[in-house]
């Protein structure tokens, strides 16, 4: 219960904190590691056309790593070297954990997680920061996944306060025991609601990502 009380009251405050849906990465959601092992991470892929005012090539690179620091719960980074090209910086930052575990395939297991994009000009020196959080869905097989994640966010920086979602669906393919091949799609900015009134608005993303294992 305790582990749970912790885990609800980092994604309540970052809940609170979130300003805007990016996502530039596969769920962060998608899986947890062990305590004491370490993730690396090569991910390409983005919005099917472009839809920021974020300066950033499609498709996008990132690299992350994952660290398992307590059991059930993880931390990461990752950091997107082709936005150099704009001399600006993305990196995102996050925190996993997971508050239900299934033993039974039918039955998922359920991760939370909150992520802050940061992005840095170098032009100027300014950084913005654009938070979320999210819940993730992962059924469990023999040697593959399929995972269902949810994000939410809201945007201050727009005169009227929006409500953003993300809903995606990805499968988790474990060629070895360490190598682990993840493609992902998903509807970004789903439900763009503009109180009083709203529209709906989905912008398709798709990513591909490959995790290695110490």
């Amino acid at each position: 219960m305790k582990k749970i009380a912790t885990l609800f009251t980092l994604v309540t405050v970052l809940l609170w904190i979130s300003l805007i849906t990016v996502s530039c990465s596969p769920s962060a959601g998608r899986k947890i590691i062990d305590n004491g092992k370490f993730d690396t991470e090569l991910s390409i892929g983005g919005a099917f056309f472009y839809y920021t005012s974020i300066p950033l090539p499609l498709p996008n690179v990132g690299i992350g790593a994952r660290h398992g620091v307590y059991q059930d719960l993880n931390i990461g980074i990752k950091i997107y070297p082709l936005s150099l090209l704009f001399n600006s910086l993305l990196s995102d930052v996050f925190v996993v954990g997971n508050i239900f575990k299934s033993d039974i395939s039918y039955v998922p297991s359920i991760n939370i997680y909150g992520q802050i994009n940061i992005l840095t000009y170098f032009g100027y020196f300014d950084m913005v920061f654009y938070p979320l959080v999210g819940s993730t869905g992962v059924w469990r097989f023999e040697t593959w996944d399929i995972y269902l994640p949810f994000e939410i966010s809201i945007d201050p920086y727009n005169p009227r306060i929006s409500l953003k979602f993300n809903l995606g669906i990805g499968l988790n393919f474990r060629i070895f025991d360490k190598l682990t091949i993840s493609p992902e799609l998903r509807l970004n900015s789903i439900a763009n609601i503009y109180l009083p009134l709203g529209s709906m608005v989905g912008i398709p993303v798709l990513f591909v990502s490959a995790t290695y294992t110490f």
